[in-house]
């Protein structure tokens, strides 16, 4: 549930991607930084379960995939994403959304 714009666990559709941000709309999991004003894009990032084979395959192991669609950024474990071009999250990776000058409130762990 959202705690001053910040939800404290985000649900995964399998079926379908997870779009995060600060549209104010049914189909996108709401998130806004109070601290730091426009931080979060209106559509910030999409989350997809992917089935990922040991061969490449799309056959196996559910896998996470996140693309950064906004317009300041995410990182993963201290990476910068490349916008629109999804990336792997491995559990345990720490994700921060929005960074500016290295400043964000929304940090959240795979």
């Amino acid at each position: 549930s959202p705690c001053n714009g910040r939800p404290s666990t985000i649900l995964l559709s399998t079926t379908k991607p997870t779009v995060l941000g600060r549209e104010r709309n049914p189909s996108v999991v709401y998130m806004d930084s109070p601290n730091f004003p426009n931080l979060i894009s209106r559509r910030h990032a999409t989350l997809r379960c992917v089935r990922v084979a040991a061969d490449g395959s799309g056959g196996g192991q559910v896998g996470l995939m996140v693309e950064d669609t906004s317009t300041n950024g995410i990182s993963i474990d201290g990476v910068k994403l490349t916008p629109g071009r999804p990336s792997p999250l491995a559990h345990g990776s720490v994700v921060i959304f929005g960074t500016r000058e290295h400043r964000s409130d929304l940090i959240y762990m795979a």
